[in-house]
């Protein structure tokens, strides 16, 4: 699609171009917008860059790279320290003749095995390890781990940190993030990358904590980099593992005054449904920890509404439900939210929250035994099934009963 406008009663006209060029015109009654949150790398304009260009350097986005044979041989800069950057860091240092890894920040990372034994997802994908993190409303036990349990959720957390600390030898390495690990909620689930550490403790990976690039000078050797430190590197390929941009530039630009608040954040209705603009709906902008679960309930919402079977609040409820979620986000994430199209660590409270507003979930069994249990996606393949039944004319006759 390269544009769409907006027709009539939320109806829309497309203007494609296929892979060949060709281009046609079609109109639709209402327009699903699923191109992905993080589709468009997020490289820095540095100083210096036409210069580091000149001498041979190249800069370019850490996902885009795919051939550890152009790395080989050559001086290696990856920006950030989130799991891509720590992924080529790794995958790198057994080529390139030096990997250093430029963070800003360093960020708390999980064990895959905690202790060498434990699952990490058995501790954090759970309702109980979602709950350990304060959310907008919380229910039931989160209630209790949030206010006379607060010191026995702390202390679960954050020992967390501890065997991270321990197992990967970060006060050796000098690589202790600052804070606790609860603060994991501010970046984004921080998984530790295979052979990241190890190749730290045998020097084939170097970590520039604390630093930003300011300058990619052409150095007496080659191209360089110039740090925040005022130290000079070689580097002549600089990988930028620095987030991605969420842009909609297929839609006009009254469209998109419409969907952003003043700081570009999505106002999006269970990360759904657009603020007054009618005919349109966003899937995938609820990125979790497990994004297919949470894209595919948001699917179900959005098959409801079009045959108008969610109850929908008023504009001015709904309006101010999207700026409070917002504004939690913010305080809880330190405003690293995507732009509003991240829900991490609230990822089975939004499938929570999108199959309520349906009437429709899992049994309340199921969700007490996912307390302590990973969260099991096969324990939602009865939904689409019973909401098929639901809003099919002779639904019952025509749709099978979903498997138990």
């Amino acid at each position: 699609m390269t544009a769409g406008l907006p027709v009539g009663d939320g109806g829309w006209t497309l203007e494609t171009r296929d892979t060949v060029g060709a281009e046609s015109v079609a109109e639709f009654d209402r327009l699903v917008v699923a191109n992905g949150v993080f589709c468009e790398p997020l490289v820095p304009a540095y100083p210096g860059l036409e210069e580091f260009s000149a001498a041979g350097g190249r800069l370019g986005a850490a996902t885009e790279f795919d051939d550890v044979e152009e790395a080989r041989g050559k001086h290696v800069l990856v920006v950030g320290c989130v799991k891509s950057a720590c992924d080529i860091a790794a995958a790198l240092s057994g080529v390139a003749a030096g990997t250093d890894v430029i963070a800003r920040q360093l960020l708390w990372k999980v064990p895959r095995k905690i202790g060498g034994f434990v699952n990490f997802k058995l501790l954090l994908l759970t309702r109980l390890g979602e709950g350990l993190f304060r959310c907008l409303r919380p229910r039931g036990f989160e209630r209790f781990l949030h206010g006379p349990g607060n010191g026995l959720r702390r202390r679960m957390i954050n020992s967390i940190g501890s065997v991270s600390v321990r197992q990967f030898g970060l006060a050796k390495l000098d690589l202790v993030p600052a804070g606790h690990m609860e603060d994991i909620v501010r970046g984004a689930i921080g998984l530790a990358s295979e052979g990241f550490f190890e190749g730290v403790a045998d020097g084939s990976i170097t970590v520039h904590r604390d630093r930003l690039i300011t300058r990619l000078p052409a150095g007496p050797d080659g191209p360089a980099t110039e740090l925040s430190n005022g130290r000079t590197h070689r580097a002549d390929l600089v990988l930028s593992a620095t987030g991605f941009t969420q842009g909609v530039p297929f839609l006009p630009e009254e469209t998109r005054r419409q969907l952003l608040d003043e700081r570009g954040n999505f106002m999006l209705h269970r990360q759904i449904l657009p603020l007054g603009v009618p005919g349109l709906y966003f899937n995938g902008y609820n990125s979790s920890f497990f994004s297919p679960l949470n894209a595919e309930m948001a699917a179900l919402w959005i098959a409801a509404d079009l045959a108008e079977a969610v109850p929908l609040p008023g504009p001015g409820a709904m309006r101010r439900t999207v700026f409070e979620q917002l504004a939690f986000m913010d305080e809880a994430t330190d405003t690293h939210h995507c732009r509003g199209t991240k829900i991490i660590p609230f990822s089975i409270h939004n499938v929570d929250a999108v199959l309520g507003d349906l009437d429709l979930n899992i049994g309340a069994t199921i969700r007490a035994s996912r307390w302590l249990g990973a969260v099991d996606p096969a324990a939602y393949r009865r939904m689409t099934p019973l909401l098929l039944r639901r809003l099919t004319p002779r639904g019952r006759d025509l749709i099978p009963d979903p498997p138990a």
